[in-house]
């Protein structure tokens, strides 16, 4: 099958070990596997489409702003980072193909390829960055900042189509009146326009300032 020669490492497989790979697809907002620490059993490639990440804590469904795509390893950062915290991808795109590997042949890379553990590197540092942000971005500059940052992080060409705006809600873990609030605040300051289900960001510059500044911005100035 030639999907599974897009596999960055195929070359470094064995052909026992390209046997074993295979091809799987999933479409919008179905299931793709739930990963924790003694659970993994595979991970997989991302060969084209989405993956978003959630755990649910108590009942109620958390978001991450995690967007895996094309090219991301899914289950890789758990396995690196040696924590048991189960987290649940969905896809989030029409459509996800994916390579399921082995987690033995992940474990053999690591050991022996020195570009496979550069890549495996950068898949962390990158997940690593976007929570650093959040975090930052939301304990100095408050809701205002984070919407700012999550707009911009999730606009394709200034643009973001949204389903069900209460999940995306729920996906920024904040209340529905919080960001009303901000959303109606950009939308008077011409800084993006609301149509149905999709947001458009017409003023990127100012957008951005609203957490790369040193100080708070205004609004209103």
């Amino acid at each position: 099958m030639k999907e599974i020669n897009k596999f960055l490492f195929y070359n470094q497989l064995t052909e026992i070990e390209k046997k074993s790979l295979t091809v799987e697809t999933y479409v919008k907002d179905s299931f793709v596997v739930t990963f924790g620490k003694n659970t993994v059993e595979f991970c997989y490639f991302i060969i084209d489409g989405k993956v978003k990440v959630v755990k649910n804590v108590n009942g109620k469904i958390i978001y991450y702003p995690l967007k895996l795509k094309k090219n991301d390893l899914l289950g890789i950062s758990l396995f690196m980072a040696d924590i048991n915290i189960n987290f649940d991808f969905i896809c989030n795109s029409d459509e996800l193909k994916v390579i399921k590997i082995p987690i033995k042949i992940i474990e053999r890379l690591k050991n022996e390829s020195l570009k496979f553990n550069s890549y495996i590197q950068k898949m962390v540092i990158k997940f690593l960055r976007v929570y650093w942000n959040v975090n930052h971005i939301k304990s100095i500059y408050g809701n205002e900042g984070f919407i700012a940052y999550m707009l911009l992080l999730e606009s394709n060409n200034n643009y973001i189509y949204i389903k069900n705006f209460q999940n995306f809600i729920n996906y920024l873990n904040i209340s529905s009146v919080s960001f009303y609030k901000i959303l109606n605040k950009f939308i008077e300051a011409n800084i993006i326009i609301k149509e149905q289900n999709s947001i458009r960001i017409i003023n990127k510059k100012k957008l951005t300032s609203l957490y790369c500044n040193g100080l708070k911005n205004n609004l209103n100035h």
